[in-house]
């Protein structure tokens, strides 16, 4: 008996142009793994990088920016909706500070003005802000009766 033939696969080629070898997203795998037996996990290779929110360190003051960055990032929507409120927030704690008024805003704390002063260009404002000490562990009241001396 004659063996037939094995069939030869079709190759085909496909022509790529640059401007659609660029849009393309290639999956590369991930060669670094602590584990041999892991599968190898894909990564986008064109993906755009995450900007990281600016953050200053605690030395510097905390600005505008800063704050609905932390904002952003602890609440988790998006800082073109953070934004205005932010804003808003800030507008309605100066006019409030601006009346005299006391706050009481926790976490933050209870914010009491204590003097104001028209300096040249602007208002100066004093006040002083209690903030309670969450590190200080509160001590619950035993039910017992006290004992009497003999």
């Amino acid at each position: 008996m004659a063996k037939a033939p094995a069939s030869k696969a079709k190759t085909t080629t496909k022509k790529t142009t640059a401007k659609s070898a660029a849009s393309k997203k290639t999956l590369v795998p991930n060669a670094a793994s602590d584990n041999p037996n892991a599968a190898p996990r894909a990564a986008i290779v064109n993906a755009p990088e995450k900007k990281t929110p600016y953050v200053a360190d605690a030395t510097e003051a905390m600005k505008k920016r800063e704050l609905i960055n932390l904002v952003t990032l602890r609440s988790g929507i998006k800082k073109k909706d953070a934004r205005p409120v932010v804003e808003a927030m800030l507008e309605v704690l100066g006019e409030a500070l601006h009346e005299g008024r006391d706050l009481n805003l926790l976490p933050l704390g209870k914010t009491k003005v204590t003097k104001t002063k028209q300096v040249g260009n602007g208002r100066l404002i004093v006040a002083r802000i209690r903030q309670k000490d969450t590190s200080v562990v509160d001590v619950q009241p035993t039910t017992e009766a006290p004992q009497a001396a003999e």
